[in-house]
């Protein structure tokens, strides 16, 4: 069995409300929830992982 509070918990966006209830998510089957280290991981990439030390410009 999975435990799903575990596994929502792994989600940012599942924890989401709006005018005091739940939020329910809608999406197609591709989805775009992501897990909180997926985002962290692309944080990472996007602060430290797009310039070129030592380009010859």
């Amino acid at each position: 069995t999975y435990d799903v509070d575990a596994i929502r918990a792994h989600f940012p966006a599942l924890g989401r409300s709006g005018a005091g209830r739940t939020v329910a998510w809608l999406d197609g089957p591709g989805g775009t929830q992501v897990p909180a280290a997926v985002i962290d991981a692309m944080g990472e990439v996007l602060r430290d992982g797009v310039s070129n030390l030592g380009g010859p410009f």
